[in-house]
């Protein structure tokens, strides 16, 4: 992350290119977060991409990508954005990419766990059949 004091500083000229790139490119305003965190880590200029592209293309975008973290994972988008040594939407890509397959790895592993403890506890009782054993030790006539 860049050290809060050590903010990246561009001329005029790369700011106004900058911000010509981002107004071309037709980013809404769910970018408007990203697009100044990303600036204040020294990442001025918008990510690869059209505003068509999708995520589920074979080769997404840098594009495609983002916008699928700023709707599904903006916090895990924004750690990745200040984490040290990021300078490009590449790495920053990289990183998000990284972050969901340790997330997606905790999630097979609990379904693993708990496909292991229904295996143990074999099948699970019909609801009919467990209230009638309820209804049976209480007394209660069917």
């Amino acid at each position: 992350m860049t050290h809060p004091t050590k903010v990246p500083t561009f001329s005029k000229a790369t700011y106004l290119r900058s911000r010509d790139a981002w107004d071309a490119g037709r980013f809404g305003s769910e970018w408007a977060d990203c697009r100044g965190q990303a600036a204040k880590a020294g990442i001025v200029f918008p990510p690869d991409g059209a505003p068509d592209d999708s995520w589920a293309d074979a080769s997404p975008s840098q594009r495609a990508i983002l916008i699928r973290a700023i709707r599904e994972t903006p916090r895990l988008l924004r750690r990745a954005i200040a984490a040290d040594g990021v300078r490009s939407w590449s790495d920053v890509i990289e990183r998000l990419l990284l972050g969901r397959d340790l997330r997606m790895g905790r999630v097979e592993d609990r379904e693993a766990d708990w496909a292991t403890t229904r295996a143990r506890r074999g099948a699970m009782t019909p609801l009919a059949e467990t209230l009638g054993a309820v209804a049976d030790s209480l007394g209660v006539e069917r």
